[in-house]
C-alpha cells in the first residue's frame, strides 16, 4: 500500500483509540464526581450516570472496533517478514497487546451491555436499593479494569517502535 493510505490508517487508528480511552476516562471522572449531593441517592447515581453513559457508548464502541480493524492492519509493520508471530520481540508485544485488547472488550462488553443495563432495569422495576449493592460493586470493578486496560493498551502501543 501507499505511504498515504498508511498515513491515513494510522491516523484513523489514533483517533479511534483517542476516542475509547478518553470516553472511558471521561466516564470514570463522571461517576466519581456524581458522588455526594445532591447524588447522595444511589438510585439517582445510577441512573444519571446511565443518561451520561448511553450517548458516550454510541460513539465510543463503533470507535473501538474501527481501532480494532485498523490496528489488524498497521500490526504488519512491526513484524519482520517470514519471522513467526512469537518469535520476535514485536511480536511477542502485539499478542500481549492483541490479549489485553481482548480482555477490554470483554470487560467493557460486560460493563456496558450486561451489569449496566440490568441495574437500570432493577431500579426501574422497583428493587430494593440494598439488592443492587452487590451489582453495582461489579460494575465499578468493571469499568476500573477497563480504564487500566484500556490505558495499558495505549502504553504498549508506545513500546512497540522500541521493541
Amino acid at each position: 500500500m501507499s505511504a498515504d493510505l498508511d498515513a491515513l490508517i494510522l491516523g484513523i487508528h489514533i483517533t479511534g483509540a483517542a476516542i475509547w480511552v478518553g470516553g472511558v476516562v471521561a466516564l470514570g471522572t463522571m461517576t466519581v464526581a456524581l458522588r455526594g449531593a445532591p447524588f447522595d441517592d444511589p438510585r439517582i447515581r445510577s441512573l444519571a450516570i446511565a443518561r451520561l453513559a448511553r450517548p458516550l457508548a454510541r460513539l465510543m464502541w463503533p470507535a473501538l472496533i474501527v481501532t480494532i480493524l485498523t490496528g489488524l492492519y498497521n500490526a504488519s509493520w512491526y513484524l519482520p517478514s517470514g519471522v513467526p508471530l512469537l518469535a520476535s520481540p514485536q511480536g511477542m508485544l502485539l499478542v500481549t497487546k492483541a490479549g489485553l485488547v481482548a480482555f477490554v472488550v470483554v470487560v467493557g462488553g460486560l460493563h456496558t451491555f450486561v451489569v449496566g443495563p440490568r441495574i437500570r432495569h432493577r431500579i426501574e422495576a422497583g428493587d430494593p436499593d440494598s439488592a443492587l449493592t452487590h451489582m453495582r460493586g461489579w460494575n465499578a470493578a468493571l469499568g476500573a479494569a477497563t480504564l487500566v486496560g484500556s490505558v495499558g493498551i495505549l502504553f504498549l502501543a508506545a513500546a512497540l517502535p522500541f521493541a
